[in-house]
C-alpha cells in the first residue's frame, strides 16, 4: 500500500447506496456508462449493495478519504482468464475534477494486480469521454484501439476506446514515480 489516499475503495453497502443515489439517477454520468443507471431509488437501493455479475467481481464504493463521502462506484472484473480483467467506475459530478477518479483507478490497480493477481487491466471510454480517458492515461493506461459501433445506448450506437495496461508496466511506473495519493 502507498502512502495517503485521497480515495479508498470499500465493499458497498446500503448506506452508500443512499449517499450515492442522488449522485447517479437521471444525471449526465449515466450517458459514459454501459448501464443507463437505476430506474428507481428502490432498484438502486435493493441492488447497489449487492453489486452485478459473477462473484469474482470486485465491486466497490469510491470514498473521499479526506470526509468519508462516498463519490462514486468503481468494479473490477476478471475476465474469461482471471489474469485479464476490466474496470469501471463513475464519480458523481459535484466530486469530478478533484482527482478522486485518479486516485480511485491508482487504488484499483493495485487491487487487480496485487490482490488479485492479474496481468493486464483493460477499461474502455465511450469516444467523447476525454475526461475518463485522462484518468486511465494518468495512470498508465495505453490506448489500443477503437471499436466502432460498439455499443447501442438508447437508440444510438457508440464508438468506444479500449485501454490497457498489463503488470510489467503498473510495477515499473510503482518504483518509478513518487506517490501521488
Amino acid at each position: 500500500m502507498r502512502g495517503g489516499r485521497a480515495v479508498e475503495l470499500v465493499p458497498r453497502t446500503a448506506e452508500h447506496a443512499r449517499a450515492l443515489f442522488p449522485l447517479i439517477f437521471r444525471t449526465p454520468v449515466c450517458d459514459t456508462l454501459l448501464w443507463d443507471g437505476p430506474a428507481s431509488e428502490e432498484e438502486f437501493l435493493r441492488d447497489y449493495p449487492l453489486g452485478k455479475g459473477e462473484p469474482s467481481h470486485r465491486h466497490f464504493t469510491i470514498v473521499a478519504t479526506a470526509d468519508g463521502v462516498p463519490v462514486g462506484s468503481l468494479s473490477i472484473r476478471p475476465g474469461t482468464w482471471p489474469e485479464r480483467g476490466d474496470i469501471g467506475y463513475w464519480v458523481g459530478i459535484p466530486f469530478q475534477g478533484r482527482g478522486l477518479g485518479t486516485a480511485a483507478v491508482a487504488r484499483a490497480l493495485e487491487v487487480a494486480f496485487g490482490e488479485m493477481g492479474m496481468l493486464k487491466v483493460e477499461a474502455c471510454a465511450f469516444l467523447g469521454n476525454d475526461a475518463s480517458i485522462r484518468i486511465l492515461e494518468k495512470n498508465g493506461f495505453r490506448r489500443e484501439g477503437l471499436v466502432r459501433r460498439a455499443v447501442l445506448k438508447r437508440g444510438r450506437w457508440l464508438d468506444e476506446h479500449i485501454l490497457g495496461i498489463t503488470r510489467e508496466e503498473w510495477e515499473a511506473r510503482v518504483r518509478s514515480e513518487p506517490d501521488p495519493y
